[in-house]
Parts: C-alpha cells; sequence; structure tokens
C-alpha cells in the first residue's frame, strides 16, 4: 500500500510478484554502447547503482587515475 501510495498503481502488490529482483531489473534500462572517449560513466553504466555512486564520487576527485582507482576500490569493498 505505502509503495503504491508512493509511486502510483504501476507497482504490483507484494504478493503478486515472486521475483523481486527480476521484476526491478525488468525495469531498468539497458546502457548505452560504449563511445570513443572512454568515459569512466561507462564502466558503471550496467548498473543503475554503481553508475549512481561513480558520479557522486567523480564529483569529488580531480585526475582521471585517481578517480578510477576509487571508485574501482569503493565497489571493491561495497559491492552492492
Amino acid at each position: 500500500d505505502d509503495a503504491i501510495r508512493r509511486w502510483g498503481a504501476g507497482v504490483p502488490a507484494a504478493c503478486d510478484v515472486v521475483d523481486w529482483e527480476a521484476w526491478v531489473r525488468s525495469r531498468v534500462g539497458t546502457p548505452p554502447p560504449p563511445s570513443d572517449m572512454q568515459l569512466l560513466q561507462e564502466y558503471y553504466a550496467h548498473d543503475a547503482w554503481q553508475l549512481l555512486v561513480a558520479c557522486v564520487l567523480m564529483g569529488r576527485v580531480s585526475s582521471w587515475d585517481v578517480k578510477h582507482n576509487t571508485i574501482a576500490a569503493f565497489f571493491a569493498r561495497y559491492p552492492t
């Protein structure tokens, strides 16, 4: 009931979904094809959570190498 109130009638009732992970993944978009620019965001575009965290961390660090190493270390420690 709370989910429907917050996000609308498109959210099914908990008893109607057998596999919530599959339901959520079915609604996540596919990542764009890689570009020639080798953007750091492209490394994490496959997972919405990792992309969000990577973008937040990229705003905190200046050089590409430090960004890449910091983000990789973060996800090694906190994968989900």
